[in-house]
Protein backbone atom coordinates (compact mmCIF):
# COMPACT_ATOMS: atom_id res chain seq x y z
CA UNK A 1 0.00 0.00 0.00
CA UNK A 2 1.26 3.58 -0.77
CA UNK A 3 1.08 5.76 1.93
CA UNK A 4 0.72 9.91 0.99
CA UNK A 5 2.98 10.96 3.91
CA UNK A 6 5.24 9.18 2.19
CA UNK A 7 5.63 10.62 -1.15
CA UNK A 8 6.64 13.94 -2.33
CA UNK A 9 5.36 14.55 -5.71
CA UNK A 10 2.46 17.54 -5.52
CA UNK A 11 -1.17 16.93 -6.56
CA UNK A 12 -2.19 16.77 -10.18
CA UNK A 13 -3.59 19.80 -11.46
CA UNK A 14 -5.47 21.00 -14.16
CA UNK A 15 -2.23 22.59 -15.78
CA UNK A 16 -0.56 19.08 -15.60
CA UNK A 17 -2.93 18.43 -18.94
CA UNK A 18 -1.71 21.51 -21.04
CA UNK A 19 1.17 19.46 -23.64
CA UNK A 20 3.36 22.22 -23.62
CA UNK A 21 6.79 20.39 -24.75
CA UNK A 22 5.96 20.94 -28.80
CA UNK A 23 5.57 17.68 -30.87
CA UNK A 24 2.36 16.16 -32.67
CA UNK A 25 -0.41 16.99 -29.14
CA UNK A 26 0.89 20.26 -28.97
CA UNK A 27 -1.93 21.82 -30.42
CA UNK A 28 -4.60 19.57 -29.00
CA UNK A 29 -6.94 20.97 -26.40
CA UNK A 30 -7.35 18.54 -23.29
CA UNK A 31 -11.27 17.68 -23.17
CA UNK A 32 -12.57 18.69 -19.89
CA UNK A 33 -14.21 16.08 -19.12
CA UNK A 34 -11.27 13.05 -19.16
CA UNK A 35 -9.43 15.45 -17.05
CA UNK A 36 -11.91 16.07 -14.49
CA UNK A 37 -12.31 12.36 -14.99
CA UNK A 38 -8.73 11.97 -14.04
CA UNK A 39 -8.49 14.55 -10.70
CA UNK A 40 -11.36 13.16 -9.52
CA UNK A 41 -10.64 9.21 -9.73
CA UNK A 42 -6.99 10.15 -7.88
CA UNK A 43 -8.57 12.15 -5.39
CA UNK A 44 -11.02 9.04 -4.92
CA UNK A 45 -8.47 6.47 -4.74
CA UNK A 46 -6.60 8.36 -1.79
CA UNK A 47 -10.20 7.99 0.35
CA UNK A 48 -10.05 4.14 -1.17
CA UNK A 49 -6.84 3.76 0.24
CA UNK A 50 -7.88 5.20 3.79
CA UNK A 51 -11.05 2.64 3.51
CA UNK A 52 -8.80 0.06 3.23
CA UNK A 53 -5.79 0.99 5.65
CA UNK A 54 -8.11 1.63 8.42
CA UNK A 55 -10.72 -0.83 8.25
CA UNK A 56 -9.08 -3.89 6.14
CA UNK A 57 -5.33 -4.35 6.73
CA UNK A 58 -3.78 -6.36 9.53
CA UNK A 59 -2.20 -3.07 10.99
CA UNK A 60 -6.37 -1.86 11.39
CA UNK A 61 -7.31 -1.01 15.20
CA UNK A 62 -10.71 -2.63 15.61
CA UNK A 63 -10.34 -0.12 18.76
CA UNK A 64 -10.89 2.97 16.62
CA UNK A 65 -13.25 1.65 14.05
CA UNK A 66 -16.01 3.88 15.10
CA UNK A 67 -13.14 7.07 14.78
CA UNK A 68 -11.97 5.94 11.32
CA UNK A 69 -15.01 5.20 9.40
CA UNK A 70 -16.76 8.41 10.25
CA UNK A 71 -13.48 10.09 8.78
CA UNK A 72 -13.80 7.88 5.62
CA UNK A 73 -17.28 8.55 5.88
CA UNK A 74 -16.70 12.45 5.62
CA UNK A 75 -14.13 11.87 3.09
CA UNK A 76 -16.26 10.14 0.48
CA UNK A 77 -19.17 13.07 1.34
CA UNK A 78 -16.90 15.76 0.91
CA UNK A 79 -15.24 13.91 -2.31
CA UNK A 80 -18.99 13.57 -3.56
CA UNK A 81 -20.16 17.26 -2.71
CA UNK A 82 -16.93 18.55 -4.47
CA UNK A 83 -17.57 16.63 -7.57
CA UNK A 84 -18.96 18.36 -10.00
CA UNK A 85 -22.74 17.65 -10.58
CA UNK A 86 -21.82 16.72 -14.88
CA UNK A 87 -19.48 14.18 -13.38
CA UNK A 88 -22.10 12.44 -11.59
CA UNK A 89 -23.75 9.25 -13.16
CA UNK A 90 -27.51 9.95 -13.43
CA UNK A 91 -29.59 6.59 -15.38
CA UNK A 92 -31.45 9.18 -17.24
CA UNK A 93 -28.25 11.47 -18.75
CA UNK A 94 -25.51 8.35 -19.12
CA UNK A 95 -22.25 8.91 -19.97
CA UNK A 96 -19.21 6.87 -19.56
CA UNK A 97 -16.53 8.38 -17.61
CA UNK A 98 -18.84 9.84 -14.94
CA UNK A 99 -20.46 6.07 -15.00
CA UNK A 100 -16.82 5.00 -14.50
CA UNK A 101 -16.66 7.27 -11.49
CA UNK A 102 -19.64 6.79 -9.81
CA UNK A 103 -18.81 3.05 -10.17
CA UNK A 104 -15.51 3.39 -8.02
CA UNK A 105 -17.35 5.95 -5.56
CA UNK A 106 -20.37 3.25 -4.50
CA UNK A 107 -17.36 0.66 -4.91
CA UNK A 108 -15.90 2.67 -1.44
CA UNK A 109 -19.40 3.35 -0.15
CA UNK A 110 -20.01 -0.56 -0.12
CA UNK A 111 -16.79 -0.77 1.21
CA UNK A 112 -16.82 1.62 4.17
CA UNK A 113 -20.54 0.19 5.09
CA UNK A 114 -20.28 -3.78 4.41
CA UNK A 115 -18.34 -3.81 7.90
CA UNK A 116 -20.89 -3.62 9.64
CA UNK A 117 -23.28 -6.56 7.58
CA UNK A 118 -23.52 -9.59 9.28
CA UNK A 119 -23.05 -13.21 8.19
CA UNK A 120 -25.84 -15.17 6.42
CA UNK A 121 -26.04 -16.84 9.87
CA UNK A 122 -25.72 -13.90 12.60
CA UNK A 123 -29.63 -14.14 13.34
CA UNK A 124 -28.76 -17.81 14.07
CA UNK A 125 -25.80 -17.16 16.30
CA UNK A 126 -28.21 -14.38 17.95
CA UNK A 127 -26.09 -11.31 16.72
CA UNK A 128 -28.55 -8.40 17.48
CA UNK A 129 -28.30 -5.92 14.54
CA UNK A 130 -28.03 -2.62 15.94
CA UNK A 131 -29.87 0.74 13.68
CA UNK A 132 -26.59 1.24 13.36
CA UNK A 133 -26.18 -2.07 11.77
CA UNK A 134 -29.33 -1.34 9.86
CA UNK A 135 -27.65 2.09 8.23
CA UNK A 136 -25.22 0.47 6.89
CA UNK A 137 -26.79 -2.42 5.54
CA UNK A 138 -29.38 0.25 3.72
CA UNK A 139 -26.25 1.89 2.45
CA UNK A 140 -24.60 -1.67 1.47
CA UNK A 141 -27.61 -2.69 -0.42
CA UNK A 142 -28.04 1.24 -1.88
CA UNK A 143 -24.57 1.17 -3.19
CA UNK A 144 -24.72 -2.62 -4.93
CA UNK A 145 -28.10 -1.15 -6.51
CA UNK A 146 -26.34 1.66 -8.27
CA UNK A 147 -22.93 -0.53 -9.42
CA UNK A 148 -25.75 -2.72 -10.61
CA UNK A 149 -27.40 -0.10 -12.76
CA UNK A 150 -24.34 1.37 -14.02
CA UNK A 151 -23.16 -2.11 -15.06
CA UNK A 152 -26.55 -2.71 -16.77
CA UNK A 153 -26.40 0.77 -18.59
CA UNK A 154 -22.77 0.01 -19.70
CA UNK A 155 -23.69 -3.23 -21.27
CA UNK A 156 -26.86 -1.33 -22.81
CA UNK A 157 -24.89 1.27 -24.27
CA UNK A 158 -22.17 -1.53 -25.29
CA UNK A 159 -19.54 0.37 -23.17
CA UNK A 160 -18.59 -2.35 -20.77
CA UNK A 161 -15.85 -3.27 -22.88
CA UNK A 162 -14.24 -0.09 -22.59
CA UNK A 163 -14.22 -0.25 -18.69
CA UNK A 164 -10.79 -1.06 -16.71
CA UNK A 165 -10.16 -5.11 -16.59
CA UNK A 166 -11.09 -5.06 -12.65
CA UNK A 167 -14.65 -3.58 -13.32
Amino acid sequence: MIHLDDQDVPKIEDDDFIEDEGGPHAKQTPDRVHIDYFIRSVQLFEVTGEILSRHYSIKAKHSETAKSETHCAEALASWLQSCETYMRWRPSAHRFWPALLSMHYYTNLLLLHRIHVPKRNAAAEGVRISDEMMDSIATAHHAAAMITSIIEKLIEQDELRFTPAFV
